[in-house]
């Protein structure tokens, strides 16, 4: 899908990005204060994008729904990553909002387009040595602990022996209510 550099797009400018995509960078400097960095994203990828439509024989003005579908499942094909092409369907949404606030199309095609679904990491769990380390020594503490402290550790003691033996997230623990 990425053009290989060796051709520029028809309708694209000595740097390679078409006109279209340039009033839309300018519009994103200037309205919205968008940095350098971001503006450089955004042109790659609306440039890989524009250039994938007129594959397809169409241009951005009348680009449908169904063909952001198809440039999208042609990301994923390639093995790009879920939150990358949600990145790219950001960018193209607000390229073709902008077309349509401008006049240049009947409507914003990418507002229908579902994002891709983004990976959740697993959360981090102890490993049991991590977890009899952990009882050993706050069990310890509070064995040792003297007046006011004594409480505290305890309290503690008691908070990580519930989390080991329930598997509560800490967030469950300290939404607990006395009955």
């Amino acid at each position: 899908m990425r053009n290989s550099g060796k051709t520029k797009p028809p309708g694209t400018n000595p740097s390679g990005t078409s006109p279209l995509i340039s009033r839309f960078l300018e519009m994103m400097a200037a309205e919205r204060g968008a940095a350098k960095n971001s503006l450089l994203a955004y042109g790659r990828d609306l440039a890989d994008y524009v250039a994938e439509l007129s594959r397809m024989g169409t241009t951005p003005a009348s680009a449908t729904s169904q063909q952001i579908r198809d440039y999208l499942a042609g990301l994923e094909a390639q093995g790009m990553a879920s939150r990358t092409a949600a990145r790219r369907l950001s960018a193209i949404r607000q390229f073709h909002g902008f077309l349509h606030s401008e006049g240049m199309s009947q409507h914003n095609p990418a507002l229908i387009v579902e994002s891709p679904k983004l990976d959740r990491p697993l959360p981090t769990v102890l490993s049991p040595g991590e977890i009899d380390a952990l009882l050993r020594t706050s069990a310890a503490e509070a064995s040792t602990a003297n007046g006011p402290q004594a409480f505290k550790a305890w309290r503690l003691c008691c908070l990580v022996t519930l989390l080991a033996a329930t598997g509560l997230r800490v967030s469950e623990l300290v939404s607990l209510t006395r009955r």
